[in-house]
């Protein structure tokens, strides 16, 4: 299937819920038989013939797993697996090889390939586990680190709730005590000022280690922030994530967070169909958020997907923000680059 092709009609509902295999080869007799080696309900299969063709399905489209031949006609070895794993961040990437660069394979796996598959002694059943496998395992390192996340958080509130109660509460009581008092004593007046001073100093420091989520690194926070719009609107959302994010500021790194969140709850509130969050960290930092065609009350006006304090947030780094929508989906893009 070329992935400039649309599934229409009734098997629309099925596709929806099929795995997504992206097929990068350039042998088309060799994609036919990757094709019939799947179930038919299984897997979605996108063909791409060359890696330049790959990269666009990749920033238009979500995968579940790739199937990646090394030797494309615009890309050879080692250098086209770095590509795509830099493309398709956390999703899993099973190579093939052919029968001379099984070695090559091998060193790839240790580098974080899912697996590889010699085409020499090509296997079908060797084929559906090795996906299968790659999409498990995909699934199973989710659910791990949303655990990871979700118990991280609950021990940093803990902790922030306790030195609310011992410090900031303790010190607003002390001077609620100073105010019982203060008919009896005018000259104390100053004292409370003080407490209170340093009380409300105190809040404001708790208030920002709870915004910045204490301990968890920003990757972690966005992964977050999508598990929970995930689960409290019962939407598919797919986040793409590079390492690199974990470098930035807190600052910017709070403006992230909340482009991300305010950006992907539109696209809940006015689209419909898989959304897809990609962050990327080269030449500067991009946020882009796809989701699929509008929901019949939505109007065309942009106002309506509340792009004005996104536009904010962008000014405050010198970047951008753009939006485009049409009858088969929307586009958003916030970026600390200038516009061009």
């Amino acid at each position: 299937m070329p992935v400039s092709e649309i599934l229409q009609g009734p098997d629309v509902a099925a596709a929806d819920d099929a795995r997504r295999l992206l097929v990068v080869e350039d042998n088309e007799v060799f994609t036919e038989i990757v094709r019939e080696a799947l179930p038919g309900t299984a897997w979605t299969v996108i063909d791409c013939p060359d890696l330049a063709t790959a990269e666009t399905a990749v920033r238009e489209e979500t995968f579940d797993v790739v199937l990646l031949d090394l030797g494309l006609p615009d890309s050879l070895g080692e250098a086209t697996f770095d590509r795509m794993s830099s493309l398709v961040g956390q999703t899993p990437v099973v190579i093939m090889t052919n029968d001379g660069m099984r070695d090559l394979g091998r060193r790839l796996v240790r580098r974080g390939a899912a697996d590889f598959i010699a085409k020499g002694d090509f296997d079908p059943e060797h084929l559906r586990w090795a996906l299968d496998a790659a999409f498990d395992r995909r699934a199973h390192a989710d659910e791990a680190r949303s655990a990871r996340i979700a118990a991280l958080l609950a021990s940093e509130r803990q902790r922030i709730a306790r030195d609310l109660h011992d410090d900031v509460i303790q010190q607003i009581f002390a001077a609620l005590l100073e105010l019982a008092r203060i008919d009896r004593d005018a000259g104390e007046i100053d004292r409370i000022e003080v407490l209170l001073d340093g009380a409300i100093d105190d809040l404001r420091h708790a208030l920002d280690q709870m915004r910045s989520d204490g301990e968890l690194r920003l990757t972690e926070r966005l992964q977050l922030v999508c598990d929970q719009l995930s689960a409290s609107s019962g939407r598919s959302i797919d986040l793409r994530l590079c390492q690199r994010l974990d470098e930035v500021d807190d600052r910017l790194g709070r403006a992230i967070v909340a482009v991300v969140r305010e950006g992907t709850t539109n696209a809940i509130r006015h689209a419909r169909g898989r959304i897809s969050v990609s962050l990327r960290a080269d030449r500067g930092l991009e946020v882009e958020i796809r989701s699929g065609p509008p929901t019949k009350t939505t109007t065309h006006d942009p106002r309506s997907f509340g792009l004005a304090g996104l536009h904010d947030r962008a000014g405050e780094f010198g970047g951008h923000c753009e939006f485009r929508r049409d009858d088969a989906g929307a586009v958003l893009r916030w970026s600390t680059r200038p516009a061009r």
